[in-house]
């Protein structure tokens, strides 16, 4: 490590360096180097210390773009990113920014030629993958912030390096419009589609994504282990979920170059020649470890799936494979993602349901458990595992929104249009039942309910309770 030292309005970086004296034996040696200001002692400080970590003699040539990213995935990738992360953003600087912006050398770039990279990333063509055709001719919007979003983190990178002087994408943002919303189902459209799915693992599977806003990786990964619905657990009223880890497949390669400091377990390979792997690894993020409490009804369903399991260990015996999952074939062998969607769209297909994809199931979930929670955005964080509440309110504010104009309504419905005001009484001398039409002993029940469906009426009288129990002194 490296340390700055202030003296005499100059700051010195100092630091050990490793010699060879004149008896031919090895020793480390203290090192002072001075400059004029903190923020290049700052500097040179990161470029002592990037050379301490990974054992460099000098910094490598690095003058173009070209040469920053593959610095940038080598160093920086390869200890930050997961496994998809580092496929797809490996993926990006391959096809579109190295062919397009990868010659340009680090001095020449400002803010002005990032603002017109990013124009032209417009009118790129979006590049196919080996197994899945391009769904759009051009780039997307979303995809054009994204690759901003990396060479952004990139050239701050290079900043900390001593590479750059300034980060030229830090001022600037990629104009992007606002990309389409994914369509979903209401839930009594799920209810209604549930009901009808007579494909037992594609049931439970939908069951889960709504009821516990679950990820498909989480749904392919979840473990016996990790699932808590005993006799006790039904008494206590806590049938849960222990959100440990997912199921993903992965590319070889990547696993060597990122190692498998994230993989949990990785299955035995059926097709030798096969560049990929399943494995189970730790969910995306933190908050994607996670506890998420079952309605009795789904906490059945997986009873019932358990009970099919122990029925196959029996029937094929030494040639069934327990890896202890929910979610498996007749034999114990994983089940990946494409058989869930798949099977997800022939089930649309064949009972004429609204086209969703299966993803839209935890969207769906997510929305439900906003509305009944009058908005509570951290209850809702538990059982979905978004990183921050951020990301659920941007995503999902529309929601809450869309009530509002309804919340407008209802308030003149029940405290302006059906009462009169104070001072008209006195005025009239007219009698209570003048004044508040209809039987004074009788509730409107369907009128109490639709207010109380509300968000805003929700969190209004939340606030009106505490109040009542803290009250405040002026």
């Amino acid at each position: 490590m490296a340390t700055i030292v202030e003296r005499k309005k100059r700051y010195a970086v100092v630091y050990y360096k490793h010699f060879r004296n004149e008896d031919g034996e090895d020793e480390n040696r203290q090192v002072w180097e001075t400059f004029q200001t903190m923020e290049d002692a700052e500097r040179r400080k990161d470029q002592v210390e990037y050379l301490q970590r990974y054992g460099f003699e000098k910094m490598p040539d690095i003058v173009t773009v070209r040469d920053l990213m593959d610095e940038f995935v080598r160093v920086y990738g390869v200890n930050h990113w997961a496994f998809s992360t580092y496929q797809g953003k490996v993926g990006m600087i391959d096809n579109y920014i190295n062919p397009t912006f990868g010659h340009v050398k680090l001095q020449d770039i400002n803010p002005y030629s990032m603002e017109l990279f990013y124009q032209s990333l417009r009118k790129v063509k979006a590049v196919s993958k080996k197994n899945r055709k391009a769904a759009t001719e051009y780039i997307t919007e979303h995809t054009i912030s994204e690759i901003w979003k990396l060479l952004r983190t990139a050239f701050e990178q290079a900043v900390r390096w001593g590479l750059m002087e300034t980060n030229p994408a830090a001022g600037i943002k990629a104009c992007c419009r606002k990309n389409e919303e994914l369509e979903i189902w209401t839930p009594e459209e799920f209810m209604a589609a549930a009901v009808s799915c007579t494909d037992p693992i594609l049931s439970l599977a939908m069951h889960l994504s709504f009821a516990c806003s679950l990820r498909i990786g989480e749904l392919l990964g979840l473990r016996w282990k990790n699932v808590h619905i005993s006799e006790s657990d039904y008494e206590s009223r806590t049938l849960r979920l222990d959100i440990e880890c997912e199921l993903q497949r992965v590319n070889k390669d990547i696993s060597e170059k990122i190692g498998t400091r994230d993989i949990l377990f990785i299955f035995p390979v059926l097709i030798k020649a096969t560049n990929t792997q399943l494995v189970l690894k730790v969910p995306k993020t933190e908050k994607s470890r996670r506890t998420v409490y079952l309605p009795e009804s789904v906490a059945k369903m997986l009873r019932e799936r358990r009970a099919t399991i122990q029925q196959e260990k029996k029937l094929f015996q030494n040639d069934y494979m327990d890896y202890d999952l929910v979610f498996c074939n007749s034999i114990g062998r994983p089940i990946e993602r494409s058989y869930i969607d798949r099977a997800f769209s022939k089930f649309i297909r064949e009972n004429s349901l609204r086209k969703v994809v299966f993803h839209s199931i935890r969207h769906t979930s997510i929305t439900c458990k906003l509305k009944l929670t009058g908005g509570d955005l951290k209850a809702v964080q538990g059982d979905s595992g978004h990183a921050g509440l951020k990301m659920i309110e941007d995503v999902y504010s529309h929601i809450l929104d869309g009530d509002r104009a309804k919340t407008a309504q209802i308030l003149e419905d029940v405290y302006y249009s059906k009462r009169r005001q104070p001072e008209d009484i006195y005025k009239s001398g007219s009698t209570k039942a003048e004044i508040y039409p209809g039987d004074q002993n009788q509730i409107d029940l369907d009128e109490l309910m639709e207010i109380f469906s509300h968000p805003e009426i929700l969190m209004l009288l939340r606030s009106l309770l505490e109040e009542r129990k803290n009250p405040t002194t002026t």
